[in-house]
């Protein structure tokens, strides 16, 4: 039931952390380690916290990031920042002193994302 779960979760948000996957579910440390160990959840590089499933392990290690940065505005629900207990390490740490990730305020609209820079997330709209 919790592995199922988990795939779900993987799929839609990965890569995440096991953390972050206990505190989506709601349970325990064992039953979300229970239910990774399932899946066979690759790390996204030696010794990283993030994980993915295995196909989407290998589709991570192959992409070749653009040339010219490709900026995409996202719904304030996307993804790639709801459910992130560490969204700071999305940010490049010179982007992360900007007033729109300090101070715990959430931003209006949602997240500017982009391709081909240090930070994922560059800004919001």
């Amino acid at each position: 039931m919790y592995a199922e779960l988990a795939r779900r979760y993987f799929t839609w948000i990965g890569p995440a952390t096991l953390a972050e996957f206990q505190a989506f579910a709601g349970v325990t440390g064992k039953t979300a380690k229970a239910a990774a160990a399932e899946l066979g959840l690759t790390p996204i590089e030696n010794g990283a916290e993030y994980s993915l499933l295995p196909d989407d392990a290998r589709k991570f290690r192959e992409f070749k990031p653009p040339k010219e940065p490709q900026y995409v505005l996202t719904g304030s629900l996307d993804g790639i920042a709801l459910f992130r207990r560490a969204l700071h390490d999305l940010v490049d740490p010179v982007d992360a002193s900007h007033a729109l990730f300090g101070g715990g305020a959430r931003a209006e609209g949602g997240p500017m994302i982009c391709r081909g820079t240090l930070s994922l997330i560059a800004g919001g709209w």
